[in-house]
């Protein structure tokens, strides 16, 4: 009996942002695109960007951005074929649901949705809490800061029934990874480290940032990334020589100080960046733009034209 070329199974790994397809021989890498190895985000309509490699008898996906846990990716795989040129038996197509490594969930408390910091001693101080699966919060933080720069008032106040301090011996092995971009996506990541403490301190120019967190609980069990928020880092007039601004850093001051529309205004042109490609015919396309797209706001219907016509 002539042995088949076959999917055995499609499975996820959230720490990795990797998706395998698993196969019974080892896969012909020549046949393996993204025409043939398909991924769309089912949830949200979204095009999902990823790249793709082989590695003997897996087909590994590999997602430029970090999986959304509250959807799940539908993959689809045709057309591959096997080093002996045997084709894939039949088409598969399988959802994936990725769900995080640890169970522990990151909430920032500082620095607050849109708030404008002033640095003290060029630093300024941030924290999360950790908010475990029976819904308690836990707090570890570095005692060392105190003695640095004085610590935000609404930070003491945070303490509750619900809230209790890490006890060190018992939480060895989880972590704490915190980064700072100046974009939301993250692309341009300007700070980011990993720390045994759920507060700390960073030195930031002047300007907006967004910042997200997560609990990285033993090696390689990540928890999922916070809610992101944005702050802008102003000039601290008490850090000027004599206490004074000159008037651009009052300027900026104005600006930054503005309501919370400021932070949220994207200046940023809508552009096409990729698109189906030209000169085949698929059942489907698909434009994919530099921004999010508001689903609510595109038409009941849209209209395409061949350009020969």
């Amino acid at each position: 009996m002539q042995s088949i070329f076959n999917v055995t199974s499609i499975y996820g790994e959230y720490t990795n942002k990797k998706i395998t397809i698993l196969t019974n021989f080892t896969v012909n890498p020549e046949t393996v695109n993204k025409k043939n190895v398909n991924v769309v985000d089912a949830s949200s309509g979204t095009v999902v960007i990823y790249k793709l490699s082989v590695d003997d008898n897996k087909i590994i996906i590999t997602l430029k951005e970090w999986p959304n846990l509250e959807g799940f990716y539908q993959i689809n795989v045709k057309d591959i074929k096997d080093m002996l040129g045997r084709e894939l038996t039949n088409n598969i197509t399988k959802d994936i649901k990725f769900s995080a490594d640890s169970k522990y969930k990151a909430v920032i408390t500082s620095p607050v949705n849109n708030e404008a910091v002033l640095t003290e001693h060029n630093l300024f101080y941030f924290s999360i809490n950790r908010i475990n699966e029976d819904g308690t919060i836990t707090v570890k933080p570095n005692t060392e800061l105190k003695d640095i720069i004085s610590l935000p008032t609404y930070n003491s106040k945070l303490r509750d029934s619900n809230m209790k301090e890490a006890i060190l011996e018992s939480e060895s092995g989880i972590q704490y990874e915190f980064q700072f971009a100046s974009d939301v996506a993250f692309f341009d990541i300007v700070q980011s480290y990993v720390s045994k403490f759920t507060d700390g301190l960073i030195q930031l120019d002047n300007g907006q940032y967004y910042m997200r967190a997560r609990v990285k609980e033993k090696e390689d069990m990540d928890g999922d990334w916070s809610d992101t928020i944005t702050f802008s880092v102003v000039p601290n007039g008490k850090d000027c020589e004599n206490n004074i601004l000159t008037e651009a850093e009052k300027d900026y001051l104005e600006e930054v100080l503005a309501p919370v529309e400021f932070f949220l205004e994207d200046e940023t042109e809508l552009k096409i960046v990729s698109r189906s490609q030209n000169g085949e015919t698929y059942p489907e396309f698909y434009i994919e733009f530099n921004l999010d797209i508001d689903a609510s706001k595109l038409p009941e219907k849209i209209i395409a034209y061949r350009s020969d016509f």
